[in-house]
């Protein structure tokens, strides 16, 4: 395994730790320093790999592109409770442009999109739960055309979206609304949670289905078009 790769792990591990230290500090407003750590731990992987080489202005301006359409996909639906569209967006970013990539800008793009729907203590659950929502599918998919076929991707973004993003999410919940830290209590949260992740895991299989093959066609044309991202694994 690349030194890169390693770095990126440990940098995605830590998150977690960083979250959960920050939700019970008493600072004031205390998820904004958590949220600006795991922002900074997101943006690792995406430094380290200017260690290999320069990073360039289009590739900048690429991936901040992404990243508003992310954001305006989520903002679009902002009357409709759990259609959002962003996560599943994301997950066709990153299974184009790879997991590093795709990592920071589901971490971004929860970040910038909760300045329209509310910062608060959920902010760095969110950040962590989207980024790696679309990294857990790049993983499975950068890469591998699997004869262009996109139903794979939408079965896998649904499943991810409705396990992954919806149980780190719901653990905000936990830790926010549970009086006690019971195994009823605790249970009972996450049960109550379920409708609603899969509302959000059924429209991300929608959209990535629909949608899918299109996006991801012509951000690869892009990546090719402009050698971007090193041809991101094409």
């Amino acid at each position: 395994m690349r030194y890169g790769k390693v770095i990126s792990i440990i940098c995605i591990a830590l998150i977690p730790v960083v979250i959960v230290a920050g939700f019970f500090t008493k600072w004031e407003r205390q998820y904004y320093y958590t949220a600006a750590a795991v922002l900074l731990l997101s943006l690792i992987p995406f430094l380290i790999s200017l260690e290999r080489r320069r990073l360039k202005a289009r590739e900048l301006v690429t991936l901040a592109s992404l990243t508003a359409i992310a954001v305006a996909s989520r903002a679009a639906f902002y009357a409709v409770p759990q259609v959002k569209p962003m996560c599943a967006l994301l997950i066709i970013i990153a299974v184009s442009i790879g997991p590093q990539f795709g990592f920071t800008v589901g971490a971004l793009a929860a970040l910038v999109s909760n300045f329209i729907f509310g910062q608060g203590a959920w902010t760095p659950f969110q950040m962590f739960a989207a980024g790696l929502t679309a990294a857990i599918c790049a993983v499975c998919f950068y890469g591998k055309r699997r004869n262009g076929r996109i139903l794979p991707v939408a079965i896998v973004g649904g499943l991810v979206t409705f396990a992954v993003y919806g149980f780190i999410v719901d653990t905000c919940a936990v830790l926010m609304m549970a009086e006690s830290f019971t195994l009823s209590g605790m249970l009972s949260v996450y049960a109550s949670g379920i409708p609603f992740n899969l509302i959000h895991g059924g429209t991300s299989f929608l959209i990535i289905l629909l949608l899918g093959s299109v996006m991801r066609d012509t951000i690869e044309r892009v990546i090719i078009k402009y050698d971007l991202f090193g041809g991101a694994g094409i």
